[in-house]
């Protein structure tokens, strides 16, 4: 009756050697996400609070913005140089751009204008390191430094 002890003892190899397969890191495996967080800002005449967030790369932000001014202000979140554009954009015409509440964006960027009093959401994964901003466009509040600097370490 050596075969059940001999297809035993095989089992046995075969799960200690899955088992070995199977634990430990691979070069293949995905990576751990960041963990999904919300941050509240608060938006004054002219301000952003917080004005610097830091965000490790691979999180998904839910932007809380309420608006305590009195007066619409918008939330854009981009780069520089895609502030730079929708501040050139908003600056034309009659300098209103989007100031109804809708939402609005410029290539990768989003934005949104919130009401005096209102509370709106913006959800942005970065998935690279680096330097966005978030801005106001309302003709002059970015010049004044309606901005706020996010750090994706």
């Amino acid at each position: 009756m050596k075969h059940p002890r001999a297809l035993a003892a095989m089992a046995v190899g075969l799960a200690l050697t899955a088992a070995a397969c199977g634990s430990g890191s691979s070069g293949d495996a995905a990576k751990p996400t960041a963990e999904a967080k919300t941050i509240d800002v608060a938006m004054a005449d002219n301000s952003f609070t917080p004005s610097t967030l830091t965000v490790p790369s691979g999180t998904k932000v839910t932007f809380r913005f309420t608006n305590e001014g009195s007066i619409a202000h918008e939330a854009l979140i981009g780069t520089r140089a895609e502030q730079a554009d929708h501040e050139k954009e908003m600056s034309g015409g009659d300098g209103m751009g989007d100031m109804s509440g809708m939402d609005h964006g410029t290539g990768t960027s989003e934005a949104m204008t919130v009401q005096p009093g209102r509370t709106r959401t913006l959800v942005r994964t970065f998935d690279s390191p680096g330097t966005y901003l978030i801005g106001c466009h309302v003709p002059g509040h970015y010049a004044a430094g309606m901005k706020a600097t996010v750090t994706v370490a």
